[in-house]
């Protein structure tokens, strides 16, 4: 999961969620993979056990939207809605990705991620019940069906 960091003028912190450490994303940390709710070894009830030395990639440069975007409400925080959205590209195409954490999205979170896309005019890629949806434009779409990319 590379990741270029963006300065964000919003002063939110992580804390206390850690849902992107979790194991919803699909990512190594130290040799260490992290997929299907299989978290990182280094999580501990207060964060991040190695924070001060904690990788560039995928953990000091990931920001998800909820840090990034003053639209994303305090009720969007990944370990209240169970969704951790960011931004991601296929084909020079950006489009952020909406990944389901460790329960359903409820109609108020799904609701808010397809308005958002619909009225931002943006390419989404989200779950719901673990199966993956997409909105956008129809190179977006083609791009995203195509092969390995889904």
């Amino acid at each position: 999961m590379d990741t270029e960091v963006v300065e964000s003028p919003l002063v939110r912190d992580c804390a206390p969620c850690t849902q992107c450490c979790e194991g919803w994303l699909n990512t190594t940390v130290f040799g260490n993979e992290m997929k299907n709710g299989q978290g990182c070894p280094y999580v501990c009830p207060t964060g991040c056990g190695v924070y001060e030395k904690r990788p560039y990639d995928p953990c000091q440069g990931f920001k998800c939207s909820f840090l990034m975007d003053e639209k994303f409400p305090l009720w969007m925080r990944p370990d209240i809605s169970n969704l951790i959205c960011y931004s991601d590209e296929i084909n020079g195409m950006l489009f952020y990705r909406a990944v389901e954490t460790n329960a359903t999205l409820s109609a108020r979170v799904l609701n808010f991620i397809t308005r958002y896309a619909i009225d931002h005019d943006l390419n989404m890629a989200y779950e719901f019940e673990r199966k993956l949806y997409f909105i956008g434009s129809p190179e977006f779409i083609a791009a995203m069906t195509e092969g390995e990319n889904v």
